[in-house]
C-alpha cells in the first residue's frame, strides 16, 4: 500500500514538463508565419496606373501628356530618388505568387495604340522645312527616362516580363548604379546629376550613326547671322536646336562649339549658364582624354578674355572636379598633369568667387588629388589646403614645403606640383610674405649659412617654373624682388655711422634673385649664371670681412665694380638697381649710388625708370597746395634740388644718348624753381605784412611783368620798415636781388634805391659799421641802374660819413680812460652800447 502510495505520487511529478518545453510545444501547435512578399515599387506602379488614364505611359489623345523640359527635369528626378530608395532586405524570400497571374496580363505581339504627333494650335503657324533640325536616325536614344534609356536592365519591357523576376529587376538595377557611382551621391551646393559619360560607361550606346559634324554645321549656320543685341538668346536656341541626341560622344559637340565661340571671341557664358542648370544637355567628355585636356584649355582662355562669367566657369570645374574624383588613379606624369590642372583651375575659380576655400570644394580638391600617380605630390598638398587661409598658415605651410623640397628631388617635384595648383593670385600675395620671412632668417653658423643658401636658391627654383606654368610672364620673380628692394632701400637710418652692413636686410639675397630674373631673360646671364653667384658671394665676403660702415647702396656699387674687373655681365644690376632706389629708395640715396657708379665708371643702359620717378616728382612739385609748412618747404626744395643733380649725372653716366630719352626738359626745372621762390617771397612778404591789399590775393603763376613789379615794390617797402631791424631788411631785400639776377629781370631805379637805403643809409644812421665789400657791392648795382656818377657821388658820400664815425667813435674810447693808442671798434663799441 505504501508502494502504490509512493508510485502514485511519483507519477505525477515524472510527466511534469519544464517551461522551455510547454513553450516549445505551444509554438509547434501554432500555424505556420506567412511568408514575405516583396513587390517592386516600379511593378507595383506599372500595374496600378493601366487602371487610370491620366498616368497612362501611352499616348491617347493629340498633344496631352506631352512633358516639357521642366516637367521632364522633375520627373527624371523623382525617378532617381525611387531607384534611391528601392533598397529591398537582403534575407529576403521569394514572392509567392505572379503579379502577371494575378492581374492577367496578356502578351501582346504588337501595341493596339499608334503614335501621332500633337496637333497645333489653328493661331500658330507651321514651321517651315528648311527651318527644321535634321532628323535623327532610327537608331537614336529614346526620350523616355534617361537612366532606364541608357542601361536595358534598368528599363521596362513588358514583353519581358514572363522571363524575367521583377524583384530581380529591381535588385539589378540598384546595384548597377551604386556601382556606376550615380545612385546619391552629392556635390557642394545640389544633388549630383547624372553625367552623360557616367552613362556611357554603364551600357555602350549605338551612337556611331549620329553625325556630330551635321550638328555643329548647323550650330554655325544658325549663329552666322546673330545680332549683337539678342545674341545670348540666338546662342541658346541655336544650341539647343543643334544638340545630338542623347549618347555615348555627346560631348564632342559641346567642345566643337566651345572652340568655334573663342575663334570669333564671344562669350560663351550663356552656354555655361545652361549648362548649369541643364547638366544632361551639356555633357562633357571623359577624363584623361585629348578632348578633356582640350576643354580645360578653353575654360582657362574664357577665364582670361572673359572674367565676368567665373560663376558659371566655377559650375563647370566643379563638374569636372567630380568626374575626375571618380574616374581611375592616373598612370603617368601626363594625367598628373591633367589633374593638376583641374586642381588648379577649381581653386583658382573658388578663390576668385571668395576670399577663402569653403569645406566642400577643398574635400573635392583633396578626392582629386588622390588620383595622382605622384604619392609625394598626394602627402604634400593637403597640409596645403588645410593651412593656406589660416592665420600665419601659409607661411608654415610654404617654409614646410620648401624645407622638404631642399632636401631630395621627389620632394621638390612635388613641391612644383603643390606651386602648380595654387591660384596665381594667392601665389601673389604669398610670395612676398615668405620671401622676406626666409631673407630675415638669422644665420649664425656655417651649416646655417649652407641650409639658407640650399633653401633661397630652391625657392627661387620653384617661383621660375612656376612663372613658366603660368601666363603671367616674371610677375612671380618680381614679387619676389619688391619686399627685398623696399627692405633694403625704404627706411635708410638717419645716422649711417650707427647703421653697419650686417644690420640692414642682405643685399645678397636681392642679387640672386636678381640674377635668376636676368638668366631668365638673357640667355648671357644664364650661361656664367654660376660664375655671377660665385663673384657676389666672395665680393661680400670680402666686404663684411673688413667691418666697415656702408650703406647698402655702396655695397651694390662694390659688388657691380668687381663684376666689371671680372669681365663678367653686370649691366642688367646697375639698371634694375637704380630703377628699384628711384622706386623705394628717397633721391639723396639714388644721388650716392650714382656717383658710386660715376666713381666706378659703370653706365646705365636703361634710364627710363628713373627719368619717369624724377617726372613724377616734379608734376607733384607743381601741382602742391599754395599754403605749406616750413617743412614742407623745405623737402620741396630738397627734392628739387636732388632732381636736378640726377639729371645732370644721367647725362654723364647714361650710355644712352639724351635724344633718345625721355628726359625732363631744363624749362620744367627752371618753372618749379621760380614758382618755388615767388611762393616763398609771397609767404614771407605776408607774414611779415608788406604785401599791400591789392597784392595779398597772386598766385605764383602770374606774368613776369607783375612779378618784377611785386618785387620792387617789396623791396620799397622793406627798406622803409622800422620794425625790422636792419639785418632782416638786408637779407629780405638780398634775396629778393638773388631772384632778379638769377633769371635776368629788369633792375630798376626802385630797387636800387631800396638797397642804398638799407645797405648804406640805415646802418650808417644807427651808428654801425659799413664795410667797404658792400659798398663795392652796391655801387657795381647803382652804376648799371642809375650810372657810374651816382655810384661815385655814393662813394664820396659813403666815405666821409664813416669816417666822420670812426672819428666820433674815437672820441668817445679816449673820453672814457682807454689806451689812446688802440683803435676805436665801431661794432665793439654799438655792442658795449658806448654809441
Amino acid at each position: 500500500m505504501d508502494a502504490a502510495r509512493l508510485g502514485s505520487a511519483v507519477a505525477p511529478r515524472l510527466m511534469r514538463r519544464p517551461p522551455i518545453a510547454c513553450q516549445r510545444a505551444v509554438q509547434s501547435l501554432h500555424s505556420p508565419a506567412l511568408q514575405h512578399v516583396w513587390i517592386a515599387d516600379d511593378q507595383l506602379s506599372i500595374a496600378v496606373n493601366r487602371f487610370f488614364r491620366t498616368t497612362c505611359p501611352y499616348q491617347k489623345r493629340h498633344g496631352s501628356h506631352v512633358p516639357g523640359p521642366l516637367e521632364a527635369r522633375r520627373r527624371a528626378a523623382k525617378r532617381r530618388m525611387t531607384a534611391s530608395a528601392a533598397f529591398y532586405p537582403q534575407d529576403h524570400f521569394l514572392p509567392s505568387f505572379n503579379l502577371r497571374a494575378l492581374f492577367a496580363f496578356r502578351r501582346s505581339p504588337s501595341p493596339a495604340w499608334q503614335y501621332q504627333p500633337p496637333s497645333l494650335p489653328k493661331h500658330v503657324p507651321s514651321v517651315d522645312d528648311a527651318l527644321k533640325p535634321p532628323l535623327p536616325s532610327s537608331t537614336h536614344c529614346e526620350t523616355t527616362p534617361l537612366v532606364e534609356s541608357a542601361n536595358p536592365a534598368l528599363s521596362h519591357d513588358p514583353t519581358h516580363e514572363s522571363e524575367e523576376d521583377p524583384h530581380q529587376v529591381a535588385h539589378t538595377a540598384v546595384n548597377r548604379l551604386d556601382n556606376a557611382g550615380i545612385g546619391s551621391a552629392t556635390d557642394c551646393e545640389s544633388v549630383h546629376e547624372v553625367d552623360l559619360a557616367t552613362i556611357s560607361r554603364l551600357e555602350p550606346a549605338t551612337s556611331d550613326a549620329v553625325d556630330i559634324q551635321a550638328c555643329f554645321d548647323q550650330f554655325k549656320t544658325a549663329i552666322a547671322q546673330t545680332d549683337s543685341t539678342s545674341r545670348k538668346q540666338d546662342l541658346i536656341s541655336a544650341f539647343e536646336s543643334s544638340c545630338p541626341p542623347l549618347c555615348a560622344n555627346a560631348w564632342e559637340y559641346n567642345v566643337m562649339v566651345i572652340e568655334h565661340l573663342l575663334e570669333r571671341n564671344w562669350d560663351p557664358a550663356p552656354l555655361l549658364a545652361l549648362a548649369e542648370d541643364r547638366p544632361f544637355l551639356f555633357t562633357l567628355p571623359p577624363t584623361y582624354t585629348s578632348a578633356h585636356r582640350e576643354l580645360l584649355r578653353h575654360a582657362q582662355k574664357i577665364s582670361i578674355a572673359f572674367p565676368h562669367g567665373n560663376r558659371q566657369l566655377h559650375a563647370l570645374y566643379v563638374r569636372l572636379a567630380q568626374a575626375a574624383a571618380s574616374a581611375d588613379i592616373s598612370i603617368d606624369a601626363t594625367q598628373d598633369a591633367e589633374l593638376i590642372a583641374i586642381c588648379r583651375q577649381l581653386w583658382q575659380s573658388s578663390h576668385t568667387l571668395g576670399s577663402k576655400l569653403c569645406d566642400s570644394v577643398r574635400e573635392l580638391l583633396c578626392a582629386v588629388a588622390s588620383k595622382l600617380e605622384n604619392q609625394q605630390t598626394r602627402v604634400a598638398l593637403h597640409p596645403v589646403l588645410a593651412q593656406i587661409y589660416s592665420k600665419d598658415g601659409s607661411k608654415h605651410a610654404i617654409m614646410q614645403l620648401i624645407s622638404r623640397a631642399s632636401a631630395s628631388l621627389d620632394q621638390y617635384v612635388a613641391a612644383a606640383n603643390v606651386l602648380c595648383c595654387m591660384p596665381r593670385n594667392l601665389l601673389l600675395d604669398i610670395i612676398p610674405t615668405y620671401t622676406l620671412h626666409l631673407s630675415s632668417v638669422k644665420r649664425k653658423s656655417r651649416a646655417a649659412v649652407s641650409t639658407h643658401k640650399a633653401k633661397w636658391s630652391t625657392w627661387l627654383e620653384l617661383i621660375c617654373r612656376a612663372e613658366k606654368d603660368s601666363a603671367l610672364g616674371l610677375a612671380f620673380l618680381d614679387a619676389a624682388i619688391e619686399p627685398l628692394a623696399k627692405a633694403a632701400f625704404h627706411k635708410v637710418s638717419k645716422e649711417p655711422s650707427t647703421r653697419r652692413y650686417t644690420d640692414c636686410v642682405r643685399p645678397e639675397n636681392l642679387l640672386h634673385t636678381l640674377l635668376f630674373k636676368f638668366a631668365e631673360q638673357d640667355a648671357v646671364y644664364a650661361t656664367s649664371k654660376l660664375t655671377i653667384a660665385q663673384s657676389i658671394d666672395s665680393s661680400l665676403l670680402s666686404i663684411s670681412s673688413r667691418n666697415e660702415v656702408l650703406q647698402p647702396e655702396a655695397v651694390v656699387a662694390t659688388v657691380l665694380s668687381a663684376l666689371k674687373k671680372a669681365c663678367l655681365p653686370h649691366g642688367k644690376f646697375a639698371d634694375a638697381v637704380a630703377a628699384l632706389l628711384a622706386q623705394h629708395g628717397n633721391l639723396g640715396t639714388l644721388v650716392k649710388f650714382m656717383n658710386k657708379l660715376k666713381d666706378c665708371r659703370l653706365a646705365l643702359s636703361e634710364t627710363s625708370a628713373v627719368d619717369a620717378v624724377i617726372q613724377d616728382r616734379m608734376n607733384a612739385l607743381q601741382q602742391q597746395a599754395a599754403s605749406l609748412t616750413n617743412t614742407q618747404v623745405q623737402h620741396n626744395a630738397l627734392t628739387l634740388h636732388n632732381c636736378q643733380i640726377i639729371s645732370s649725372m644721367l647725362r654723364k653716366i647714361a650710355s644712352v644718348p639724351v635724344v633718345e630719352r625721355e628726359t625732363v626738359a631744363s624749362t620744367v626745372f627752371t618753372a618749379v624753381r621760380v614758382q618755388r621762390q615767388v611762393q616763398h617771397i609771397l609767404d614771407r612778404a605776408d607774414a611779415a605784412c608788406a604785401l599791400p591789399l591789392t597784392l595779398r590775393n597772386l598766385s605764383t603763376d602770374m606774368m613776369l611783368e607783375d612779378r618784377v613789379a611785386l618785387i620792387h615794390q617789396l623791396a620799397h617797402q622793406y627798406s622803409l620798415d622800422r620794425t625790422r631791424s636792419h639785418r632782416e631788411a638786408w637779407r629780405a631785400i638780398y634775396y629778393l636781388y638773388k631772384h632778379l639776377k638769377e633769371h635776368s629781370l629788369t633792375i630798376g631805379h626802385l630797387f636800387s634805391r631800396a638797397v642804398v637805403r638799407t645797405s648804406i643809409i640805415r646802418p650808417l644812421s644807427e651808428q654801425r659799421f659799413v664795410s667797404a665789400r658792400r659798398l663795392i657791392w652796391v655801387c657795381h648795382l647803382v652804376a648799371r641802374v642809375e650810372g657810374e656818377e651816382v655810384a661815385k657821388q655814393i662813394e664820396r658820400d659813403f666815405w666821409q660819413w664813416r669816417g666822420d664815425l670812426i672819428k666820433h667813435a674815437k672820441h668817445i674810447h679816449d673820453s672814457v680812460g682807454a689806451d689812446r693808442r688802440e683803435k676805436a671798434h665801431v661794432s665793439t663799441m654799438k655792442k658795449m652800447g658806448m654809441l
